[in-house]
């Protein structure tokens, strides 16, 4: 996995955090913020390491950079930690009979949002995507009872 450390000023760096990162085989890229560094896409990164800072998040007009950061900020939370949260609210509130057959769709709507974002998906990706829908309109389709193992 790929984490960018997103670095307000020189003297709060990720410390231990970069060993911890390399040991499991992650890497670790410092972006520093105060030197004009460019912001990553958010397209390009699995997580996040945002060191603290002595600004405020209204200081806009002095550090021109700090609204484009809350943007993706905002966009990895609710991408990640908000989309799994209420996946998993929706997957307990139709039980479990239902829900097993509906998580099979995760790689099927993976596909569609990444075209959504300009990705371009493989031949692999789409068969797969494809065969899970096609399992899911199946089991729809036959209505089978739910057994309880």
């Amino acid at each position: 996995m790929h984490f960018y450390c997103l670095q307000h000023v020189p003297f709060e760096t990720p410390g231990i955090i970069t060993d911890l990162l390399g040991e499991r085989g992650h890497s670790l890229q410092c972006i520093h913020l105060y030197t004009g560094d460019p912001l990553p896409s958010e397209k390009d990164f699995d997580g996040l390491v945002i060191m603290g800072d002595p600004m405020s998040v209204h200081d806009e007009e002095q550090f021109p950079w700090l609204s484009a950061e809350k943007e993706l900020i905002a966009a990895a939370i609710l991408a990640g930690g908000l989309g799994g949260l209420f996946w998993n609210i929706g997957a307990n509130r139709l039980g479990v009979a239902v829900a097993s057959l509906w998580v099979n769709l995760v790689p099927f709507f993976a596909i569609l949002w990444s075209m959504a974002y300009g990705f371009r998906p493989n031949a692999y990706q789409i068969v797969g995507g494809l065969v899970a829908l096609a399992g899911v309109v199946y089991m729809q389709w036959r209505k089978l009872p739910a057994t309880v193992a």
